[in-house]
């Protein structure tokens, strides 16, 4: 059974972000972006961009009885 997570790279955020690679290292550098370094590149998970970005996930209503 694998559990595998899906990163991306910087490119590949700076695509998301309508960005530049540049931007996102800079980002990343401040802290402000939560990244890994893996060998002599970032890594990072959808969930750090969406919280970059300020988004929340949509928490299902509570049933009211």
């Amino acid at each position: 059974m694998s559990t595998e997570l899906k990163t991306l790279n910087v490119t590949e955020v700076a695509q998301i972000l309508q960005s530049t690679v540049s931007t996102v290292l800079l980002e990343i550098r401040r802290g402000k972006l939560h990244a890994k370094k893996i060998g002599r590149s970032y890594r990072v998970t959808p969930q750090s961009v969406e919280q970059y970005l300020g988004i929340q996930p949509v928490q299902p209503a509570k049933e009211q009885k």
